[in-house]
């Protein structure tokens, strides 16, 4: 099972973080290794504290000794229990997130591409415009549908240098509708993001905004 949930695809806790107060540094590697285990959890639809416990349980069972054998068939029918229950968390986010898209289309200064992309631009360009295969240099942020950032270059400090044909798609329509010293704000549709599969920091299913400040482009 470790290892099952181990390839899992990571997903941000979104409640507000507890200090915690370790006496030595085993607790502490020792409580960032749960921490991966929840978010691996979640990212497979697993939240409900019945199931958990019920994890729990088998935890301590087979640390104890005292867990019952299973047959050899039983990693690939828990591989593909939690496949399933991550696909259907996904599945619920696309819908949530479908909503979320049609109200960050009903912005003032909003428009959508035909492909769903909102497009909002904050600060008109007046340098270079990209093309769908340019080398761009830019700043963003990148939020969740409840506003939570997974991603920031502006507190690393550091532009994201790129080629457009290697992003996202929603990345290669959009950011060409931009100029050198332009700010938009684009709000990404599931399937032009990550789709039903995400990320480690983005849930599958979920449509994403970024907030991104052309800064050079080359051809």
């Amino acid at each position: 099972m470790l290892l099952v949930l181990l390839h899992l695809t990571l997903l941000p806790a979104v409640s507000t973080a507890v200090e915690r107060t370790f006496e030595t540094e085993d607790q502490k590697y020792m409580y960032y290794w749960g921490t991966t285990f929840g978010e691996q959890l979640k990212a497979a639809g697993i939240s409900d504290e019945r199931d958990v416990q019920w994890m729990l349980q088998g935890l301590q069972d087979r640390l104890a000794g005292t867990a019952p054998e299973y047959g050899e068939e039983y990693p690939s029918l828990l591989s593909n229990y939690l496949v399933r229950r991550r696909n259907a968390a996904a599945e619920t986010e696309a819908e949530v997130s479908r909503e979320y898209v049609k109200a960050m289309a009903a912005e003032d200064g909003a428009r959508t591409t035909t492909t769903g992309i909102v497009f909002r631009e904050i600060a008109a360009g007046r340098g270079a415009e990209p093309t769908g295969e340019s080398r761009v240099k830019v700043h963003y942020t990148g939020t969740l549908r409840d506003g939570k950032v997974f991603d920031n270059s502006l507190t690393r400090n550091q532009p994201l240098e790129t080629r457009l044909d290697r992003v996202i798609a929603c990345w290669k329509e959009a950011i060409p509708m931009m100029r050198v010293g332009g700010k938009a704000r684009i709000t990404c549709p599931p399937e032009l993001a990550y789709g039903n599969r995400g990320n480690r920091n983005i849930p599958g299913g979920a449509a994403l905004t970024f907030e991104v400040e052309l800064l050079e482009v080359d051809e």
